[in-house]
């Protein structure tokens, strides 16, 4: 399995958190949005998931220092796209300690287009 990211995904590109970022105006509301993410783009049109990859590796190391897990461990990594109107609005990363999807929690391993 590769470490890598998708390939659109631009690798120079690292999570920062929401109090560093000056985000343009119009997307600023979408950012500080505690709520469900789905469903506010399920309110703009046809909705859906599609994957582009799954596999068990190990997290980057600012995922691995966020999740506050061990380098060394390795995480199930889920990239997707979500679409509106078959127009990709979101690229999405997820990136779930193994032990976080054990028993019952372990339908996070299999989200399929969810």
């Amino acid at each position: 399995m590769s470490d890598q990211p998708a390939p659109f995904l631009n690798p120079a590109l690292h999570w920062r958190p929401l109090a560093q970022l000056s985000p343009p105006a119009p997307v600023h509301h979408w950012l500080h949005d505690e709520g469900s993410l789905t469903r506010r783009l399920q309110a703009l049109g046809s909705f859906r998931v599609a994957p582009q990859l799954q596999q068990i590796a190990r997290p980057r190391p600012e995922e691995a220092r966020l999740l506050r897990m061990r380098t060394r461990y390795s995480a199930l990594i889920r990239e997707v796209l979500l679409y509106v109107d078959d127009t990709p609005v979101v690229f999405a990363r997820s990136v779930l300690p193994l032990m976080a999807i054990r028993r019952q929690n372990r339908v996070l391993g299999h989200m399929a287009k969810r």
